[in-house]
């Protein structure tokens, strides 16, 4: 890094500490009409990302809504679920398990009395840091598969406050083995599908289009024979969220690359039940590459 990036983050790093100093000092009503706001202003600003959003809702053959209309409703609950995450930090784990519903849950202790360890797949779907959040502070040991860019505030804000909550994230790269140990702990892997791979990965079906799979999470299932688990956290109401965990069982031909492609065809298609619950909750700007 240069000289002058390193002046840059370092100021865009105190600009966002004096952020979250504000955003922590506001009543809660307020921020979550600020999280709006500011998730309107990135529509507005950030073209190539409002772009992005417009032309993957057009393209999505599930949906028949104005695609302005999900662009927009997407990108004020981004901004609203940043400012929610930041002020979730000042809450009680009480407070916090109060104001989210968990459906499945008996799924998620069948899984782990199995001993074997526990896959969670998942999307950028509602406050998506919130679910790890609460899967934590409910009792579940969790090491969330994540990227790290190195510089970014929001990135080592939110990486911080992971083990705070008390996660055991694993950084994305060569990530096999941590996980295998992780999973040899019976710990909860949660792997978020929904982006390119960075190789190769698995041609699917993803919201009704043709897409490039990570493979990861559907070879890991098939060495250790965890128990994988589709999870999501949708916004119900102010403050309310609703988490949904169902179990899935994996598909066993024989043939272990078979298995593979099958498994993360099937686990695609969960991901795409998921976010077609409440697809304006999902993050439409990422630049998605689609096959078809």
């Amino acid at each position: 890094m240069s000289q002058h990036d390193t002046k840059r983050q370092r100021r865009l790093y105190r600009f966002f500490q004096g952020f979250v100093f504000v955003i922590r000092k506001l009543p809660f009503f307020l921020t979550m009409h600020l999280g709006k706001g500011l998730g309107l202003l990135m529509y507005y600003l950030s073209t190539r990302e409002r772009r992005n959003a417009v032309q993957n809702v057009a393209a999505c053959p599930l949906l028949n809504d104005e695609p302005k209309k999900i662009a927009k409703e997407s990108f004020k609950h981004m901004g609203l679920s940043a400012v929610e995450f930041i002020k979730a930090t000042q809450l009680s784990r009480s407070k916090l398990l109060s104001i989210v519903r968990v459906e499945g849950r008996e799924h998620i202790e069948a899984a782990f009395a199995k001993g074997r360890g526990v896959i969670l797949i998942t999307a950028h779907l509602g406050n998506w840091e919130l679910l790890g959040v609460i899967l934590s502070l409910s009792g579940y040991p969790l090491s969330p598969l994540v990227k790290t860019q190195r510089g970014n505030a929001f990135d080592q804000f939110i990486n911080n406050h992971r083990k705070h909550f008390g996660m055991r994230p694993i950084p994305v790269g060569f990530t096999l083995r941590p996980v295998l140990r992780a999973l040899e702990e019976n710990r909860m892997c949660a792997y978020v599908m929904d982006q390119n791979p960075e190789q190769s990965g698995v041609k699917a079906e993803f919201l009704g289009r043709k897409a490039r799979i990570a493979r990861g999470a559907a070879v890991v299932a098939q060495k250790t024979d965890a128990q994988v688990l589709a999870g999501s956290i949708i916004r119900i109401g102010p403050w309310r969220h609703v988490v949904k965990i169902v179990p899935i069982e994996l598909i066993r031909t024989g043939d272990p690359v078979e298995d593979i492609r099958k498994n993360t065809q099937l686990f695609s298609a969960h991901l795409s039940a998921l976010i077609m619950e409440a697809p304006e909750q999902w993050l439409w700007s990422y630049k998605r590459k689609w096959e078809d």
